[in-house]
């Protein structure tokens, strides 16, 4: 049979004839579905949303139209006006201007998290919108993302505007007394949640709080799979505190947000200006109990309770009666904004101080809340130091002196380590006080302990792996001799651990052990079905794993290389039940007085390579376009004036110098390898000009340009395309390096520009500017300096491209201390930056560096004499590391083996 059901878009246009065409559909939401349209009495272009037909039947068409009415005369800068209304063949329909670009729903999508101030700038002109409505009795009642759109200019428009008070006010109560409620879960406060009918501005505030968390922390306060368990979490928990996710966002601002979230109406803000003043307000201050803890994302199981009874004693039992309706809220509006893939996320553990002396690995609980390390930044005796996930630094353990090799209980609590100085085992609460004893014997002389799943603490001895119950008492023997890492499996199944470079099983009740793994050490089981372990010769591995049949599913996957391991067995890592992973990337590095070392970083910051190089001066190290040959500025062998050296990558030969006379800088590749551009200083000139020499002879350098001031080469990136900076003006130029033509001019700015380079496919150029008052990176397109963008978050110097053009590294500064980042970028349609990524936080040169066409690795110069404590002329070998977190790790895991969603 043929479905005659005529196609909405037709029976659409066939109502609105004369009037609007409707071109094609936008979008769909719980209320309303949206068509871009031809309004063609005006010859523009709108955008119409359609009430759902079940909604408009509730509703009724000229109730409906009379209470828009209110709305239709809101006049604001920043809301999205109405042009039109009406029924039509059943459809009720409000029109309203088309505005492309994004919403900031779809922004949010994209880039996950925005700029401080950047947010601010949008939340302050949003809550002006909203209170300026609120002033003319028009309560928005359904702010979200969805609902805040963004110009081509970046200005934000609020749309919908009082379209929910419309729906409530016609729908009368027929829509509460289905037991729904207006609004979007993320979004609602709590009285809306409840169903309460009587929502004043106080509600809007609250949404207005949540939509500027989600700009500040990448997720709403409250996340959780299903609209029912998102809105219990809204009705029985606090909302996090912003810093707890994002420590950069300032204290005037948490407190702001911490008052706008309160579930109270009447102790938030009583407007959405007070919100906006308070935002703007350096000194504001506002001060609530709340537990700092992540934002959740578990599911949250819902039980409904018995109604109360009716009559006096119902009172305040709103709370309780809510979580009961939560079962039924939303049976009419769609939750479409589905549960986001958890977000890999790499960051730095900066331990600051503590580096030094700082005993690996570094711990993290079971549920992934906790770090532990034994450290001790004074010398003398270790202490243990703890840190929560959502904290920024680490506290000290009194009374831990003495600790090493701590781990956790398995619900978190409790840390086990060894007392070094009395050769014992000790155990002590997470939160502090007083270590209590769990072995301290004669004969035993405990290392590495482990807290297992099944109630024992596992420990090494030269005798082999013993056991000890966790609350104390006398050590039996559980693996025979030479067996290491012991980790006890899940549900009793049984012992891992580490056995002649092996990973094997011991199951319970058996004196014998299986090989599961051959050349591994230290090896984990996860919850996402996997064995975790080091390679000997380095790096971290998987195996699949099927715990009910003890049976190993997979060939071996490499996950990460270059763990270190601090010398000892076994390797540096770290990882939780819920999948947050924590390890050490580890380099030996020989400092001298004055000279710097040359080091190579994997694309992602994760690890570390020394280059086999002679430590020195090196200044401006550039790579050749084939990745086999390095440039730098260094002092000569004659003069001790800095000349350019040339070294062969591959074969790792003696570097060659090939410049000879007065002061040469800067060195620039050409594009096909074979000359190399720089600035030198010559006799009889006061400036650095522009010279170019062939690399493999022994012609003289040829003169390319000479301005008024010095001039310094940063890119060539075609035959006749050499761009340089005048030092005089800071402008940025183009000059055919063969000299047959004067330099002209690409950009020239009452600002200091400085560091321009091309991208890979030659259509942009990231140069550095203080324009806006401090140094940061933006980027233009080229050849010609048109559309402008800006790159780095906050201040930036020093940019230079991802092989593959998908971003702009640049250095900038965390906590003090040189830190690069990425900012992944998209050229197409226009150029806009989507995120921005920490790759690395250390003592490195960040004026200088540059990435291997070849490879994507970043190569950087480290400081040999950065908190190493060397004295002049001193040369010595010393521990440099870094160490890294990974949050929702599982996920990559499963994509490397096999099983990525």
């Amino acid at each position: 049979m043929t479905d005659r059901t005529p196609d909405p878009v037709d029976r659409l246009n066939a109502a609105l004839e004369g009037r609007y065409r409707i071109e094609r559909e936008l979008g769909a939401g719980g209320m309303a579905t949206v068509y871009l349209a031809e309004d063609l009495r005006h010859d523009r272009r709108v955008a119409i949303k359609v009430l759902r037909p079940e909604l408009a039947a509730v509703v009724g068409g000229e109730r409906f139209l009379t209470e828009i009415k209110t709305t239709a005369n809101l006049q604001h800068p920043h809301i999205l006006p109405l042009f039109d209304s009406g029924e039509a063949d059943s459809f009720l329909f409000y029109v309203m201007p088309y505005v492309p670009g994004d919403s900031l729903r779809e922004r949010l999508d994209r880039e996950k998290q925005l700029p401080v101030a950047e947010a601010l700038s949008i939340m302050r002109k949003v809550a002006d919108a909203v209170d300026y409505a609120h002033e003319h009795g028009v309560v928005h009642r359904d702010i979200k993302p969805a609902n805040i759109l963004l110009s081509e200019r970046g200005e934000p428009l609020v749309a919908d505007f009082g379209i929910a008070l419309a729906v409530a006010q016609a729908g009368g109560g027929r829509i509460t007394e289905t037991g729904l409620s207006l609004g979007t879960p993320y979004y609602m406060s709590p009285e809306q949640a409840t169903g309460d009918r009587d929502v004043n501005p106080r509600s809007d505030v609250y949404a207005l709080g949540c939509v500027l968390f989600e700009m500040l922390a990448g997720e709403p306060p409250f996340a959780a799979p299903t609209a029912q368990a998102v809105l219990a979490k809204i009705l029985t928990s606090d909302a996090p505190l912003i810093t707890a996710v994002r420590r950069t966002v300032p204290p005037h601002v948490e407190s702001a947000l911490a008052q706008a979230l309160e579930k109270l109406p009447a102790d938030r803000f009583g407007s959405a200006a007070e919100f906006s003043e308070a935002l703007e307000d350096e000194g504001f201050s506002y001060l609530r109990k709340v537990r700092t803890a992540p934002i959740a994302t578990a599911p949250v199981q819902v039980v409904a309770a018995p109604a109360p009874p009716r009559g006096p004693g119902r009172g305040v039992v709103v709370a309780t009666a809510a979580v009961a309706l939560v079962a039924t809220l939303l049976a009419l509006w769609s939750w479409t904004r589905p549960t986001p893939t958890p977000r890999v996320q790499r960051a730095t553990l900066h331990v600051g101080e503590l580096l030094p002396r700082l005993d690996a690995p570094i711990r993290v609980s079971r549920d992934g809340s906790t770090f532990v390390m034994s450290a001790s930044p004074g010398g003398g005796s270790n202490l243990l130091w703890v840190r929560r996930t959502d904290e920024s630094d680490f506290r000290p353990l009194p009374g831990t002196e003495s600790a090493r090799n701590p781990d956790f209980s398995p619900d978190g609590q409790w840390i086990v380590y060894r007392d070094e100085r009395e050769e014992a085992l000790r155990k002590v609460s997470v939160s502090g006080g007083a270590p209590l004893t769990v072995l301290q014997q004669s004969g035993f002389n405990p290392f590495y302990p482990m807290w297992g799943l099944d109630g024992f603490i596992y420990f090494l001895t030269p005798d082999g792996v013993f056991r000890v119950p966790e609350t104390g008492g006398i050590p039996e023997q559980a693996l025979l001799q030479g067996a290491q890492h012991p980790r006890a499996l899940p549900e009793g199944k049984g012992v891992l651990f580490t056995y002649q470079a092996s990973v094997a099983v011991q199951e319970p009740g058996s004196d014998t052990h299986r090989m599961l793994v051959q050349e591994g050490l230290d090896a984990t089981y996860v919850p996402s079905g996997h064995i975790i372990y080091a390679h000997p010769e380095g790096g971290l591995m998987a195996v699949g794993f099927d715990l009910d049949r003890m049976e190993v599913t997979s060939q071996p996957v490499p996950l990460l290389d270059g763990i270190g391991n601090r010398g000892l067995p076994g390797a540096d890592y770290s990882v939780s039940e819920e999948g947050t992973l924590t390890y050490l990337v580890g380099r030996s590095v020989v400092g001298n007085a004055g000279a710097d070392q040359l080091l190579w970083a994997s694309p992602v910051g994760d690890s570390l390579e020394v280059l086999s190089l002679e430590p020195r001066e090196f200044g401006e190290p550039r790579i050749s376009p084939d990745g086999r040959y390095m440039a730098y500025a260094s002092p000569g062998e004659a003069n001790n004036r800095m000349q350019i050296f040339v070294y062969d990558l591959e074969l790792g030969s003696t570097p060659r110098q090939i410049t000879f006379e007065g002061l040469s800088e800067t060195p620039v590749w050409s594009p096909d390898g074979d000359r190399i551009a720089f600035s030198s200083m010559r006799a009889g000139s006061d400036n650095r000009d522009l010279f170019v020499k062939t690399v493999n002879d022994d012609s003289a350098p040829v003169q390319v340009a000479k301005l008024p001031g010095d001039q310094t080469p940063w890119d060539w990136p075609e035959d006749d395309q050499l761009v340089f900076v005048d030092n005089e003006g800071f402008d940025i130029w183009i000059v055919d390096p063969s000299g047959s033509a004067d330099p002209e001019p690409y950009l020239q700015s009452e600002a200091a520009l400085s560091d321009p380079v091309v991208s890979p496919d030659g259509t942009h150029l990231a140069y550095e500017s203080n324009e806006g008052g401090s140094r940061a990176i933006y980027v233009r397109s080229f050849p010609e300096p048109r559309q402008q963008t800006r790159v780095s978050q906050g201040p930036g110097r020093t940019p230079f491209w991802a092989p593959d053009g998908s971003g702009v590294y640049y250095w900038g500064t965390a906590g003090g201390v040189d830190t690069l980042f990425i900012a992944r970028t998209r050229a197409e349609p226009t150029f806009q930056v989507l995120s921005a990524d920490v790759v690395l936080i250390g003592d490195y040169n960040g004026e200088e560096g540059d990435v291997n066409p070849a490879n994507g690795s970043l190569l950087l110069i480290f400081d040999g004499t950065g908190g190493t404590g060397l004295d002049d002329g001193a040369a010595e070998e010393v521990e440099e590391e870094r160490h890294f977190v990974v949050f929702n790790w599982f996920e990559e895991l499963k994509a490397r083996m096999g099983q990525g969603r």
